[in-house]
């Protein structure tokens, strides 16, 4: 990036790279802008474009018969300590793998001057992308002659819309390119309308499956179609009409030119097979088209800025001194408008946005961090209706869970394990052979279901239905599996086997994944109990049978964690000696951060040793887990040492150091690196800087209780704090200037906590009200 200046990130050159080159979105359309101004690329996605069918978890599933003896063996050889056996045990549960987000493709544009072969000469280029309005702009002169353009991807008219404006003639040809199959059918094509069609693998396996080949099945219910429409209005010449089949558009003489692109899959929902018949979904791509166009390029322009400054907005960071410091956390919320938006699918690893037909892990929902993590923020940025489709996502999880926790682990309840995809896959992976410590964790329905307790701790006008009708349920199936997963020894709450994600351990000569209670087991299981009992009071459920089991048997059974070897937190009970003590997770400290379970002085010291111990240094997403945690611990020195990282360059130094897949920073998009390109450490990133700024985890609304040196002015409006408090701040020398307080919408707060440093006030936060406090209050 050359420059970077408030809400704007711009670049004097095209993109060359993937990485390079800038993001669109309205939740279903992901785009990313090269900005080439001859031979300009768009690269497409579409949310619900995955490989497969729901028949793909059905087809691999492991019959009871074979998988609860397993889990049995297992648990007996954990307690035995037979780490071997164990292993090999849980290995026999694995099913094969989650199916993969797929690209859509590339639209491509071919401009010209008009009556030229070749183009002329560039100057004053430059690309910039308004992620205050959500509009992307290229300028440029060809020889005096001024050539401007603006791309928008419009939630409210759900399309992506381009418009040229051009002092001087160009013939552009616009086409679609596509890895899928193209899929034929008999399409009337609209005048001047482009219609491709296409169809995705049925079986796309992970990269770390490079034996299992990509299968691409015709028969009904295999595989999605997909469909694009582009159409365009301008003031030029089209070469020939459009016809049945067409497959690209050609048009000579613009000077102004708008083209509106919609797509649409056959996918319904993730229990049903998905459409074979195209055709709904190019109907359903060209209404779109057809009323984008119709209503006009400025009108459609207008509403998308309306619509996305009204989320945008309700936040605002300065930071003076760091300014790039704050354009990330802009960037972040962003993306999350951008991403994640009603009646869509949830952010998978990289968002809405790959390029690979095969992508790492699958652009997968990988459910023990970083699914979690790409909505840590949602709340407190403001932006609640962005988790939307997450929820939606988890109870379809929760629902297809219950046969896999019947039919493995002859429990009740739902279950969901390390990896899930848009058929709310909730299977264990690894084909059999993996790893137990990536391939084995029946906890990620436990974690999932927690952010339905955020929404509503964070929540006002539909709380009491929303935990009644949503929370409830999905915390209850939760609860339930983890109440017969539980066993108790000598009364104390067990699990085994348990994994770490994605972690070892040292044990007879060996190294292994499968143990006894991981930390991150109970603290899950503990966070869970509290979340259920907190929404059982919400929604008028307290006598319901498992509430009152988690109240009266469990939640009292889960034993306290307590410093161990080296005075760390362990990562097991049996706190055998760490295989990898540099290892990226830090599932063992869930209960500082993201969670609230290491809240005890001794605690936190162990869990600063323990961070300690781990480093700073580590793959993107790992380093703002890191930077949220010491935030919670209040540890300003560290914040300022993990911020570095998090803004170096992604491109790793051929130096021989360090190893480059374990080095996070940022590409020149500022996209994050694990590497390669994940979403979850920018989006990590709005819930770590906002986790510096104001906590209210602990039942007190705390302020400024991390602040790193690096920022020793600003300002923050629009904060969100539990129980639903927005939050401005602002700030100068390191020390409070003022806060204020006031609920969301009409809502009475009553009296609450503030603290500043170790000083805390009862301020009566009454309906409608605001109250301002100075750091003279606290003093």
């Amino acid at each position: 990036m050359d420059t970077t200046c408030g809400d704007h990130l711009t670049f004097s050159t095209p993109a060359k790279r993937w990485v390079e080159a800038l993001p669109l979105g309205n939740g279903s359309i992901g785009a990313m802008v090269f900005g080439d101004p001859w031979d300009e690329r768009i690269a497409l996605n579409e949310a619900s474009l995955w490989s497969g069918s729901p028949r793909n978890e059905q087809e691999g599933a492991v019959p009871s018969y074979i998988a609860r003896p397993a889990i049995a063996e297992a648990r007996k050889a954990v307690l035995e300590r037979r780490f071997d056996d164990a292993t090999a045990a849980v290995q026999q549960v694995q099913s094969r793998y989650s199916q993969t987000y797929a690209p859509l493709g590339d639209l491509r544009l071919c401009i010209r001057p008009a009556g030229e072969v070749s183009h002329g000469e560039v100057s004053g280029y430059s690309r910039s992308l308004d992620i205050e309005r959500g509009i992307h702009t290229i300028n440029y002169t060809i020889e005096g002659e001024q050539v401007k353009w603006a791309t928008c991807a419009s939630y409210p008219d759900g399309v992506l819309q381009l418009r040229i404006d051009s002092t001087t003639p160009l013939d552009i040809r616009a086409e679609m390119a596509s890895q899928l199959v193209a899929e034929p059918c008999d399409i009337n094509a609209h005048t001047s309308q482009l219609v491709a069609t296409f169809r995705a693998p049925s079986d796309l396996p992970p990269p770390h499956e490079p034996h299992v080949p990509i299968t691409w099945s015709d028969m009904p219910g295999d595989a999605m179609r997909v469909a694009v429409v582009v159409g365009i209005t301008h003031d030029g010449v089209e070469e020939t009409p459009a016809d049945s089949g067409k497959s690209n558009l050609v048009v000579r003489g613009v000077h102004h030119l708008t083209l509106v692109l919609a797509t649409t899959t056959t996918f319904v929902d993730p229990k049903t097979l998905p459409g074979a018949d195209v055709m709904p979904a190019v109907n359903a791509a060209q209404a779109l088209v057809d009323s984008a166009l119709a209503r006009g390029a400025q009108s459609v322009l207008t509403r998308h800025v309306e619509d996305h400054t009204r989320l945008y907005n309700r936040v605002r960071l300065q930071l003076p001194d760091t300014p790039l410091h704050a354009t990330l956390f802009d960037y972040g919320r962003y993306l999350l408008i951008a991403g994640s938006r009603g009646g869509f699918a949830p952010m998978n690893l990289q968002g809405i946005w790959n390029e690979d037909l095969r992508p790492p892990w699958s652009s997968n929902y990988t459910v023990n961090i970083n699914l979690q993590m790409n909505y840590f923020g949602v709340y407190t940025a403001g932006l609640a209706e962005m988790a939307a489709p997450l929820h939606n996502l988890v109870s379809a999880i929760a629902s297809a869970g219950q046969d896999t926790a019947q039919r493995l682990y002859g429990a009740s309840g739902w279950v969901a394990h390390h990896n899930s995809d848009i058929w709310a896959y909730s299977s264990p992976v690894g084909m059999g052979s993996a790893s137990p410590q990536w391939a084995f964790w029946p906890m990620g329905g436990v974690w999932l279901a927690l952010s339905f307790a955020e929404h509503v701790r964070h929540g006002c006008d539909d709380v009491q239905q929303f935990a009644r009708e949503q929370a409830f349920p999905v915390l209850r199936g939760a609860m339930a599996f983890a109440l017969d997963w539980v066993f108790y020894v000598d009364g104390v709450a067990t699990t085994a086997p348990s994994t770490s994600p994605e972690n070892t351990f040292q044990a007879n000569d060996g190294t292994y994944a499968v143990g006894r209670s991981s930390t991150m087991d109970l603290a899950l299981i503990s966070e869970l109990g509290h979340a259920l009992l907190e929404i059982a009071t919400v929604a008028g459920t307290e006598e319901d049978e498992i509430v009152i089991a988690t109240r009266d048997k469990l939640l009292p059974s889960i034993p306290r964690i307590v410093p161990g070897r080296d005075g760390l937190i362990p990562e097991w009970a049996d706190d055998d000696p760490q295989a990898e003590p540099q290892h990226r997770h830090i599932s063992h400290l869930f209960g500082l951060y993201p969670g609230t379970t290491l809240c005890e002085p001794d605690q936190r010291e162990a869990a600063s040793a323990s961070l300690d111990d781990r480093g700073d240094d580590s793959t993107g997403w790992s380093i703002i887990w890191k930077l949220a945690a010491r935030a919670r611990l209040r540890d300003t020195a560290a914040v300022d040492r993990l911020l570095k990282l998090v803004f170096r360059p992604a491109d790793c130094p051929d130096d021989g150091g360090q190893r480059c897949d374990q080095r996070g920073g940022l590409y020149p998009n500022l996209f994050s690196a694990h590497p390669p390109f994940q979403i979850d450490g920018n989006l990590g990133y709005v819930a770590a800087v906002a986790e510096c700024l104001v906590q209210s985890h602990d039942g007190v609304i705390t302020l400024l209780p991390a602040l790193p040196t690096s920022w020793p002015a600003g300002s923050v409006t629009g904060l969100v704090a539990r129980p639903g408090v927005r939050v401005d701040i602002s700030w100068s020398c390191g020390t409070l200037d003022y806060a204020t307080l006031a609920p969301l919408a009409n809502c009475e707060r009553g009296e609450l906590v503030v603290q500043l440093g170790s000083v805390k006030l009862t301020v009566a936060l009454n309906r409608g009200a605001k109250v301002r406090l100075s750091h003279i209050d606290f003093e």
